[in-house]
C-alpha cells in the first residue's frame, strides 16, 4: 500500500504519504516492542479502514492537481520590505519579553530535577505565572514565519536577495518560540511545515525530497532524544542511547495502537460532539456558559512491561463521540480537506500555507488527534494566513503577465 501511494503521489511531503509513513512506523514498532495484543480485536480493523478512508478521499480530492495548476497561475508575490521590518521589531521585543519572564520565573519552581521537568512542573503547578497572551503570540510568530518563508520562495530573485536576512531572522524568531513551548510536539509542528515549505519552494526532485526528509527525521530524532534525556535523564545512572531509544521512541510509536485496542474493547460512545466541538464548549465555559469542556489529557492505560500511555491514536477522539462509523467518516472528511488544500497550494498562497501546516496533524494521526483538539491554534494560524495572503499589509500579489514583462525587459 505504501509503495502504491508513493507511485501515485510522487511526493513524500504530501499529507497522505507522511501520514502513511507514520502508521507504518507505528505498526512495525508494535511488532518490535513485543507488547501482548489481542490480534482478534476489531480495533485494528477500524484503524486500517480509517487509514484507507483518509488515503482514498485525499487522492480523490487532490487527484486533479496537475489539471488545476495548468488552468491557473502560480501564486507570485513581492514583499513589503518596510512593513516586514516593523513587524520584526515587534516580534523581537515580544520574544525578548517572553525570554525575560522565563528567566525571572524559573527560580520560583520548588522541585528541580532537570531543566525540562523543572519548567514543566512549574507550568503545570502555575508556579510559572506566564501571561496567557504569550502562548498566543508564540503561535502567531511561528505561523507568520511559515507564511513569510512560503511567500519568499514565490518572489523573484531580486526580491529574495533584498529580503533574505529579514526572512532568516523571522525563521530564527519562530525557532525561539519553539523552545518556549518545552515540548517535542512544539518543535515538530513548526519544523515539519517549515521543511515542507523549503522543499516545495525550492522545487526539489523526488530523490532530493527523500534526502531532505531523512535529514529532517534524523534532526528531529536528536531533538526527541535530547528532550527525553532532559525529562527522564535522572532515571538512568549512565547515558545509554539504545535503552533510551527503545524506552522512548519505539514505545511512543507503538503504545497508541495498544491503547486504542484497550479503549475500543470497552468504550461507550457519548452520543455528543463533546470532543469534535470541544473548542466551542471551552469558549462557552470561558464566557460563563455551560458546565465545561472535555479534558484533552486522557487517562493512562497500562500496556505491558511497566509501560503506561494516555494517547490512543486520532480515532479514539471521534469514536468517543459517536462510534466507529463517525470516526471513519471524520477521517474521510479530513482527507478531503487536506487534499483540497494540497491541490491548490501552488495557485493560492493561503491554501499553500494551510497545506504545509496540515502536514503536522496528518503525520500525528498515529498518536492523537491534532485537528479539532487544536481548533483554537488553527484559528489563530488561519487569522495569520488571512492577514498575510488576503491583505496587502506584507505581500503584494504579482500577476503572471507582470513577471513575463519583467523578464522580457531584462533580456
Amino acid at each position: 500500500m505504501f509503495c502504491l501511494v508513493i507511485l501515485i503521489t510522487r511526493d513524500v511531503f504530501a499529507h497522505n504519504t507522511l501520514s502513511l509513513i507514520a502508521w507504518v512506523m507505528a505498526f512495525i514498532s508494535l511488532v518490535i516492542c513485543g507488547y501482548r495484543i489481542d490480534e482478534n480485536s476489531p480495533a485494528y480493523l477500524v484503524l486500517v479502514v480509517g487509514i484507507l478512508a483518509f488515503q482514498f478521499f485525499f487522492l480523490f480530492s487532490a487527484g486533479s492537481r496537475k489539471e488545476h495548476e495548468e488552468h491557473g497561475h502560480e501564486a507570485l508575490f513581492s514583499l513589503d520590505n518596510e512593513n516586514l521590518k516593523k513587524i520584526l521589531v515587534i516580534e523581537v521585543l515580544v520574544v525578548a519579553i517572553v525570554f525575560g519572564c522565563f528567566l525571572t520565573q524559573v527560580p520560583k519552581v520548588e522541585q528541580i530535577t532537570t531543566l525540562l521537568t523543572t519548567m514543566k512542573s512549574g507550568d503545570s503547578d502555575s508556579a510559572l505565572k506566564m501571561p496567557s497572551w504569550m502562548g498566543y503570540s508564540e503561535n502567531i510568530i511561528e505561523g507568520f514565519s511559515i507564511a513569510i518563508l512560503f511567500s519568499y520562495f514565490k518572489c523573484d530573485g531580486t526580491t529574495r536577495r533584498q529580503n533574505t536576512k529579514l526572512v532568516v531572522l523571522q525563521v530564527i524568531l519562530g525557532l525561539a518560540c519553539c523552545f518556549f513551548k518545552l515540548s517535542r510536539n512544539g518543535f515538530l509542528w513548526y519544523l515539519l511545515p517549515l521543511l515542507a515549505v523549503f522543499v516545495k519552494g525550492k522545487k526539489l526532485s523526488f530523490r532530493q525530497c527523500v534526502h531532505v526528509l531523512l535529514v529532517g527525521a534524523v534532526a528531529f530524532l536528536l531533538i526527541f532524544i535530547g528532550f527525553a534525556w532532559l525529562k527522564y535523564g535522572y532515571m538512568y545512572s549512565t547515558f545509554n542511547f539504545g535503552e533510551l531509544f527503545t524506552d522512548q521512541f519505539i514505545s511512543y510509536l507503538a503504545s497508541p495502537l495498544v491503547c486504542f485496542q484497550v479503549f475500543f474493547d470497552s468504550y461507550q460512545p457519548s452520543g455528543t460532539f463533546s470532543n469534535t466541538l470541544r473548542f466551542f464548549s471551552a469558549f462557552g465555559t470561558a464566557l460563563g456558559l455551560g458546565d465545561g469542556a472535555n479534558e484533552l489529557v486522557q487517562q493512562f492505560i497500562y500496556i505491558a512491561n511497566g509501560v503506561s500511555s494516555n494517547v490512543y491514536t486520532m480515532f479514539q477522539y471521534y469514536c468517543d463521540d459517536f462510534g466507529v462509523v463517525y470516526s471513519i467518516l471524520m477521517s474521510a472528511i479530513l482527507g478531503l480537506m487536506s487534499g483540497y488544500c494540497y491541490k491548490r497550494e501552488n495557485v493560492d498562497g493561503l491554501f499553500g500555507y494551510l497545506s504545509c501546516l496540515l502536514l503536522y496533524p496528518a503525520f500525528m494521526q498515529f498518536f492523537q488527534d491534532q485537528y479539532f483538539s487544536l481548533a483554537s491554534t488553527w484559528l489563530q494560524l488561519l487569522f495569520v494566513g488571512v492577514i498575510v495572503f488576503r491583505t496587502k499589509f506584507v505581500l503584494h500579489r504579482v500577476e503572471a503577465e507582470q513577471v513575463n514583462s519583467s523578464r522580457e525587459l531584462k533580456c
